[in-house]
């Protein structure tokens, strides 16, 4: 929940769906108002103890929705964004399976100072 003076989170007005069309997939959501978004694609393997589950393949785009977002993004709230089935170093990504993953609001914030004292520094 929001504090005083925080604004509440952004939502999807339309959850993602993923349809999957021959060899690629499209992926297709909507948000309540401008914000930073990240869609990527995971392997849809369990998640054990070998790691394996849920690393990402895949990083489609990221940026800030709006008027003049980063393509592949189109101007707007409502997005569709298609996926090759190639993972980030342009091979096959393999037979999955794969989850789609939709981030919003992933703004930068400020954690802690490191290494204030520039005497220290040395």
């Amino acid at each position: 929940m929001a504090g005083a003076g925080e604004a509440a989170p952004p939502k999807f007005t339309a959850k993602p769906t993923a349809t999957k069309t021959g060899d690629k997939v499209k992926i297709e959501f909507a948000v309540d108002r401008e914000t930073d978004v990240a869609v990527f694609i995971e392997n849809g393997g369990p998640s054990t103890g070998s790691g394996q589950g849920g690393r990402v393949v895949r990083h489609l785009v990221a940026g800030v929705l709006g008027k003049d977002p980063p393509p592949p993004l189109k101007p707007g709230l409502s997005q569709s964004i298609e996926w090759d089935g190639k993972a980030d170093y342009g091979k096959p990504a393999g037979a999955g399976p794969f989850r789609v993953r939709v981030a919003l609001g992933l703004g930068a914030r400020f954690d802690r100072e490191l290494l204030a004292d520039r005497q220290n520094l040395g």
